[in-house]
């Protein structure tokens, strides 16, 4: 038996066999598969972990800062599916730990920086996630029972998932929460971009604070209200747009 790994975007068929389907991954990826005799026997997915989760996030006790910042040195087993005419036993908890034990230095490999924990969501009205526990990972709670809908919006669907992790280094949410991090988590650390933290309320108070500039522009120009278009230049700012118009209107 053999485990190979890629970081592309490379897919099999086979991925339409698990429950949730086929699966775009986000950010830094890597995939991995299970070869024996030249066939497939298992396959899973690893891409960036969830961008808030509560469970997830109270247990490392990190700032708000910190979770933006070193959110990138975790990642999340997206995809996990024994297929169905090779189920061996234990091979499920097999491949985890094997993937465990390589998956930090493959992610050094390909994307620059080395991994600190892992994450995954369970459904409990369809696994019990049994191959996660024997292979050393906690259960930490639940998720809320939201999916994401859009880029920045989510919506309910009262199905909330168990929400797994194990630690990859020693101590890995102390280091996480640290003041100072491992020296070689910066390159990991680097790559989170900064993100606007302005509530609804901040948001329609600079638009009103910014209603006082005179209009300066051309008749032909007018087709956006100046006091919302410099609200939206001063939050793309905050938000780290610092690459001129294309940026700002991405």
């Amino acid at each position: 038996m053999s485990i190979q790994r890629s970081g592309s975007d490379s897919t099999n068929g086979s991925s339409s066999i698990n429950y949730l389907h086929s699966v775009s991954l986000v950010g830094e990826h890597l995939r991995y598969v299970v070869k024996y005799k030249g066939a497939w026997w298992a396959l899973a997915s690893w891409s960036a972990a969830a961008l808030h989760l509560k469970a997830r996030d109270q247990w490392m006790g990190w700032k708000e800062s910190q979770r933006r910042a070193r959110l990138p040195l975790l990642a999340n087993n997206t995809r996990l599916l024994i297929l169905p005419e090779c189920h061996d036993p234990n091979l499920a908890s097999r491949f985890m730990k094997i993937m465990l034990a390589r998956i930090s230095s493959d992610w050094q490999e390909r994307w620059g920086h080395p991994l600190a924990a892992v994450e995954t969501f369970v459904d409990p009205q369809l696994y019990q996630g049994t191959a996660y526990k024997v292979s050393g990972w906690s259960q930490l709670g639940q998720t809320s029972g939201f999916k994401r809908s859009a880029a920045d919006f989510y919506q309910s669907h009262e199905r909330p998932k168990q929400v797994w992790l194990p630690e990859l280094v020693k101590k890995a949410c102390v280091k996480l929460r640290a003041a100072q991090r491992p020296a070689e988590w910066v390159a990991g650390e680097a790559t989170a971009p900064p993100r606007c933290t302005a509530k609804a309320k901040e948001i329609g108070s600079l638009r009103e604070r910014l209603g006082f500039v005179p209009e300066f522009r051309r008749k032909q120009a007018l087709g956006y209200p100046l006091p919302g278009m410099l609200a939206l230049i001063a939050m793309a700012i905050f938000s780290g747009v610092v690459r001129g118009p294309d940026d700002l209107a991405e």
